[in-house]
């Protein structure tokens, strides 16, 4: 699998005449949603969802970042049933060690085999 991040957003010019989501929908590839857990994220989110929607791209999983906050992940999980989501929480210490942890803890891999 490949792993690049669209900065800044699925609408975000890339070019002149496209933008981001543009660009990854000519790539092809399923996609996974990075989210943050506050205020606001639950318009943020569903209008993203909207978007690769209408681009015909597939979202793999929702990673929501910061401190957890379970009615947004409840609010999101009742709208997007089909979509895995995942909390990542702040590392004190960001490294392989505490990212692995978390792989393993969460059973995040599991949705890069399939």
């Amino acid at each position: 699998f490949i792993i690049a991040e669209a900065a800044g957003g699925l609408l975000v010019p890339w070019n002149k005449n496209e933008t981001q989501g543009d660009f990854l929908k000519q790539l092809g590839y399923e996609v996974v949603l990075v989210t943050r857990t506050e205020l606001g994220t639950l318009n943020h989110t569903l209008l993203t969802l909207e978007a690769l929607s209408k681009r015909k791209i597939k979202v793999k999983a929702i990673f929501m970042v910061g401190e957890p906050h379970q009615e947004n992940r409840k609010s999101l999980q009742n709208l997007t049933k089909s979509i895995p989501i995942f909390e990542i929480p702040h590392f004190k210490n960001m490294n392989t060690s505490s990212i692995d942890l978390w792989l393993d803890t969460d059973n995040v891999k599991d949705i890069f085999l399939k």
